[in-house]
């Protein structure tokens, strides 16, 4: 019997809900923990699972975006930059990304979000020394950025990936903070709370 293989083709909006549900998953996962190593450890993922569910749900709804262009060069124009440029270069230069607030609000948690992953991605060892009376220890680092996560992180890291996500929608459609839900319904797969 021949061995079956996937089409490999699906609605653009499978990747987030794969995503959003397996964030969701993880952070039901850590709520019911009480082991605080595998409550942070678990909740480093939750911080690179939100990113990976923003910049994907990003790359797509900007792809779906780039076909109503009736300009063929910008249309061409916007999908190599979705498939070349980065996150930091969309937020600079795409307009609907331009018009979130990173100061305050949802664009301030998502910019910490992408800081807190940065931190832990390009992690810049210290080299420190304590002392004690009667003894002192050398060459220690700073790994405040992974002990001090917790369950309560872990929530907020997905809270932000929906609010995130929503706030998008809400100005790349013109749509309304009462309609968001159910445009989140069609791109995370479920209501969020």
């Amino acid at each position: 019997m021949e061995e079956f293989k996937p089409l490999a083709k699906s609605g653009p909006n499978r990747l987030p809900w794969i995503y959003y549900e397996m964030l969701v998953n993880l952070v039901n996962e850590i709520h019911k923990e009480e082991d605080i190593e595998k409550i942070r450890q678990k909740t480093v993922i939750c911080v690179f699972l939100s990113l990976s569910l923003i910049e994907t749900f990003i790359n797509i709804y900007f792809r779906l975006f780039a076909e109503k262009i009736n300009d063929a060069n910008k249309r061409i124009q916007l999908i190599e930059e979705i498939n070349k440029r980065g996150i930091d270069w969309k937020i600079d230069n795409w307009p609907v990304l331009q018009k979130i607030d990173y100061g305050q609000g949802i664009g301030q948690k998502f910019q910490n979000l992408k800081k807190l992953r940065n931190d832990l991605v390009h992690y810049k060892p210290t080299y420190e020394r304590v002392e004690v009376p009667g003894f002192a220890m050398e060459g220690l680092t700073d790994t405040a950025v992974y002990d001090f996560l917790n369950k309560d992180d872990a929530f907020n890291f997905l809270e932000t990936a929906e609010n995130f996500i929503g706030e998008i929608i809400c100005i790349g459609d013109g749509m309304t903070k009462d309609l968001i839900k159910h445009s989140l319904h069609f791109w995370l797969g479920r209501v969020p709370r």
